[in-house]
């Protein structure tokens, strides 16, 4: 793999390690800067850091797990996730045009304003999961 330039799924296991211990090195300035008896405490840094550890960790996860998918042959599939607003239930497609359809189809009735978004990420799955995703019942 390469190292990381545009998203983190193309970042070797390396890379995000390093990523990660300099975000736990900042976690850990962020807990000594945070007085405990003397003072109020600056329990956002903490957050903010602990944050960043943790998305971390997901990537490193996700990216060990393609890893084994590669090594076990399994061939992902290229999906949209298809989110109408936010916290609406994914929909998952293959294709622009099964997605371009189902906007038609769902989106027409409902009541959006300028400036609302409908998020389209694109995912790799295997054959296998995207086969076992439950219907979609609506957003």
């Amino acid at each position: 793999m390469v190292q990381c330039r545009i998203n983190w799924e193309n970042c070797t296991l390396q890379y995000l390690v390093d990523g990660m211990m300099e975000e736990v090195l900042e976690l850990i300035g962020a807990m000594d800067a945070t007085p405990t008896d003397d003072g109020p405490t600056n329990l956002y840094a903490v957050i903010e850091e602990a944050v960043d550890v943790a998305n971390y960790c997901m990537m490193l996860a996700d990216v060990a797990q393609a890893e084994i998918r590669r090594e076990e042959g399994v061939k992902p599939v290229k999906v949209w996730a298809i989110e109408l607003f936010p916290g609406a239930s994914l929909l998952y497609v293959k294709s622009l045009k099964e997605a371009a359809e189902m906007l038609v189809e769902e989106a027409s009735d409902m009541d959006y304003e300028v400036g609302d978004e409908i998020k389209f990420t694109v995912r790799e799955i295997s054959q296998a999961e995207f086969d076992s995703l439950p219907e979609w019942d609506g957003p």
